[in-house]
């Protein structure tokens, strides 16, 4: 039974770790896979084991298998009540990680609400509680639940302006975030004043992360003004940046990357345009999966792009790609 399995493990293990045996103490820890019982001690321990497997899987580059392990995880952890919680936290934000990589919305969404639930209910971790937030505010957006958004954006800030407000990039992007919600929403007036105030507040001396940081969102807020000119300074500005201070973290330049793309668009500079485009397709192919919605949208807008400018054929093989 149960408990006699419980037992056998908790010798096993014991005897291995204390021999240094810890391949032998990690076959004796999985037995709690074997558990039946959904009481909370076991149900802990089987999610536990769980853990330990997306982590091998994780290793090896097994993500399908690794990510099916965080699900049974999960579902354990929720029936082992205070014991499981923490874990429960961690198997959360891992499994949200995981699909917001792959492009899966649907699953990113609810993992990273039940998250910042839980992180806020202990108060323990306000980075991780940051990091739940924005991407469920995220999640949100693009699937045009913007006024949601809005809401779960507020909270971030609110959030983080009481417990860390050392961390002013972090602040920074909340507020600049916000700008581009209260866009989405139609508060252009309350879009702008927020805008001017960050600007004012941040000037000329800041460290390359907030100047970029700061670029990066004063080009996708003066994209959605439609004030193209400002926009696609302000992204040539931020790639910069990126380049020349973060260049391993090449992720970063997806984004201003896309603004320059249409802003060059909106600005009628077609030949910037088409090399932003081209340049964000090959970055964003070479980083995401081939069936991520953010590639699709990518390769979908530079159909649109060159379908207005005559070049139907061109865009109507880049439009297949995108079925593909």
């Amino acid at each position: 039974n149960d408990a006699q399995r419980l037992r056998a493990m908790e010798i096993g293990t014991s005897f291995s770790s204390r021999h240094g045996l810890e391949d032998l103490a990690m076959r004796f820890f999985l037995f709690s896979l074997g558990f039946e019982s959904n009481e909370p001690r076991f149900a802990n321990f089987r999610g536990l084991a769980h853990l330990k497997r997306n982590a091998s899987l994780s290793a090896a580059g097994d993500r399908l298998r690794a990510s099916a392990e965080l699900d049974l995880a999960i579902a354990d952890l929720r029936l082992a009540g205070p014991e499981g919680e923490t874990s429960l936290r961690s198997a959360l934000i891992g499994r949200g990680r995981a699909a917001l990589e792959d492009g899966d919305y649907q699953i990113a969404l609810p993992v990273f609400e039940e998250a910042q639930k839980l992180f806020e209910q202990k108060g323990d971790e306000p980075i991780l509680w940051f990091e739940t937030a924005v991407h469920h505010a995220r999640m949100l957006e693009r699937m045009e639940r913007k006024a949601e958004a809005l809401r779960v954006n507020a909270q971030a800030i609110f959030y983080a302006e009481k417990n860390t407000p050392q961390n002013e990039a972090a602040l920074l992007a909340l507020r600049m975030e916000r700008v581009e919600y209260l866009i989405l929403t139609g508060q252009k007036a309350d879009a702008i004043a927020l805008f001017n105030t960050e600007k004012d507040r941040i000037g000329t001396k800041a460290q390359p992360i907030i100047a970029a940081l700061l670029s990066e969102k004063t080009a996708t807020a003066q994209l959605a003004l439609e004030n193209f000119d400002e926009a696609r300074a302000a992204a040539e500005h931020a790639l910069a940046l990126y380049r020349e201070h973060f260049p391993q973290a090449r992720k970063l330049q997806i984004n201003p990357l896309r603004a320059l793309s249409a802003a060059s668009a909106g600005a009628k500079d077609a030949s910037l345009s088409e090399r932003a485009h081209r340049e964000l397709i090959d970055l964003s192919q070479e980083l995401l999966p081939p069936n991520h919605p953010e590639l699709a949208r990518d390769l979908n807008d530079f159909a649109n792009f060159l379908s207005a400018s005559g070049r139907k054929a061109e865009a109507i093989a880049i439009e297949r790609r995108v079925v593909d």
